[in-house]
């Protein structure tokens, strides 16, 4: 026979069922979004949708900046130097494909990130950290001028300060000792870079052409560097 329903035993009944009832309503909370990685801060950022593009990376050699040119092709990307008088030897790199990032060294490489399937994924960013160009540009150079200038002695490197100077020869010897004060050679495209350099670097604020000195072509220095300019 069974037993009445007490007083005490109906109210815990209705209590397991509010609680049953409260439970279904409860929603269920998302997991916490993790964000996806990215490459660390610090280097020059260039996206692929903005590729090729220009940037200025420090030197690992000299410490001062070098511009180069970076190309992402889908799973690909080659770094550049801007001017041709410029080797680059390594370059310090990292990239993002899909939700993952990949560092490396050299100044090309391709996405190791793959899907599921195994296929690898399209850069969609690459980040330069640093260079290193090799000594190729013309360090201890002597240059003669056919239109009776000084000889000139380029030290280098290329957009430091006092890295030149004339001497007391006019043959391409570069004899006789040094003649007036250091020299600050800098490189660039057009005079206003030119000019922008010089004052960066030597606190003046012009620059001209060692091929064309004052503008004139042949007049100066024809073998120094398309675009290497004198501060002044």
């Amino acid at each position: 026979m069974p037993r009445p329903l007490t007083r005490s035993r109906l109210l815990l009944g209705c209590l397991q069922l509010l609680t049953a009832a409260a439970l279904l309503l409860i929603p269920t909370l998302p997991a916490a979004a993790q964000a996806a990685p990215q490459c660390p801060a610090g280097g020059v950022k260039v996206e692929a949708g903005a590729s090729p593009a220009a940037a200025s990376v420090t030197d690992t050699r000299t410490g001062t900046g070098v511009s180069v040119r970076v190309t992402i092709t889908g799973t690909d990307f080659t770094i550049t130097p801007t001017y041709a008088n410029v080797t680059l030897a390594s370059a310090s790199w990292c990239l993002k494909a899909s939700t993952k990032t990949q560092n490396g060294t050299g100044t090309s490489g391709a996405s190791a990130i793959t899907n599921p399937r195994g296929i690898a994924q399209a850069i969609s960013y690459l980040v330069v950290y640093t260079v290193t160009t090799s000594v190729d540009e013309p360090v201890g150079t002597c240059w003669d001028s056919p239109t009776g200038f000084f000889d000139f002695q380029y030290n280098g490197p290329i957009d430091t300060f006092n890295n030149g100077f004339q001497t007391n020869s006019q043959d391409g010897t570069c004899t006789g000792g040094r003649i007036g004060p250091l020299k600050t050679v800098v490189q660039g495209p057009d005079q206003s870079t030119a000019s922008a350099l010089c004052l960066s670097v030597a606190g003046l604020a012009n620059a001209s052409n060692l091929q064309r000195m004052a503008g004139s072509p042949g007049f100066g220095f024809p073998a120094a560097p398309a675009d290497y300019w004198v501060c002044f």
